[in-house]
């Protein structure tokens, strides 16, 4: 059996390939528990080491990346976390007429193109677990997932980094929706955001992208401003079985990748918040809407 960095190391480590400026651009702001020091160290460490990486496929694919053109506006499926969004995504992107954004994009995105090459590519292999860590959902390098984290590989203005400095869920939260974000900001996140599709759809066939991203629910507005003629598929579930299960996603996550000491009064808390910030049901949209049940059948 091939090597595979464990399921509960890969977000983080994930993470710590983006930039190095980034990263410590983060700390600075957040700040780090000092019980987390040797996890720090080596996310520095990994950063670090993968800047002639990052540089490579700056320098070999950028014109490239730059000029791809979408083949139509995109189709987002909405929802909160933990509401069938990755079920529904998977299933549709089962039928070839869609592209989307590959797992292996999203480890180390901005060296991604990179994994082209066969030493690399096998690479990917060992950095992806067969199975999420929270969920047991199976992963593969070239299977659909989220673009959030490719974005978060890329720059300081993503919810992803929640996971990291729990503490800021505050300030972090406002890159759900934008609404009170800077020039610089809103412009810093289009660029990352259209350069993660813009691959994407290189590395799938250039067919109209599928994007399954829980954040963008709060986003729509923008969406619509970045790609004028897309669609939405909106998914809901019940609401307490709901929280249940996105208590657990934070508490899993926040135990392998927090640099914040978390409390189980701060876990709660900050789970509230989340449900806060993502609207329920998208505004002034072309919009589908399922509802998730938790019985035999997924979606109803």
């Amino acid at each position: 059996m091939p090597f595979m960095l464990p399921a509960s190391l890969t977000f983080m480590a994930t993470l710590a390939m983006g930039s190095f400026l980034t990263r410590m651009q983060l700390l600075w702001k957040y700040g780090f528990d000092w019980s987390y020091t040797f996890r720090l160290a080596a996310v520095l460490l990994l950063s670090f080491l993968t800047i002639p990486l990052r540089m490579s496929e700056r320098l070999l694919f950028f014109k490239r990346i730059k000029k791809e053109v979408l083949a139509k506006p995109p189709v987002f499926i909405l929802g909160h976390w933990r509401s069938g969004t990755t079920f529904l995504h998977l299933m549709m992107c089962s039928d070839p007429q869609w592209s989307y954004v590959p797992s292996y994009q999203v480890i180390g995105s901005k060296f991604s193109e990179l994994f082209e090459i066969p030493f690399f590519n096998r690479l990917s292999y060992a950095m992806m677990p067969a199975n999420r860590s929270f969920d047991n959902v199976s992963l593969h390098p070239n299977s659909p997932q989220e673009e959030e984290l490719a974005v978060a590989d890329r720059l300081k203005y993503s919810i992803f980094h929640y996971f990291c400095f729990p503490k800021a869920v505050d300030d972090l939260l406002r890159f759900t929706h934008f609404k009170d974000a800077t020039k610089k900001q809103l412009t810093c996140f289009k660029v990352a955001y259209r350069t993660v599709l813009q691959k994407a759809s290189i590395a799938t066939g250039r067919r109209q992208l599928l994007v399954k991203n829980p954040a963008n629910t709060a986003r729509v507005p923008l969406l619509m401003e970045m790609f004028p003629g897309c669609k939405f598929i909106h998914i809901t579930r019940e609401p307490y079985v709901m929280f249940r299960s996105i208590y657990h996603f934070h508490d899993v996550m926040t135990k392998y990748c927090s640099l914040h000491a978390v409390s189980p009064d701060l876990l709660n808390s900050n789970v509230i918040k989340f449900f806060k910030v993502t609207p329920s049901v998208p505004t002034k949209c072309s919009t589908v809407t399922l509802h998730a049940s938790d019985g035999r059948r997924a979606v109803s």
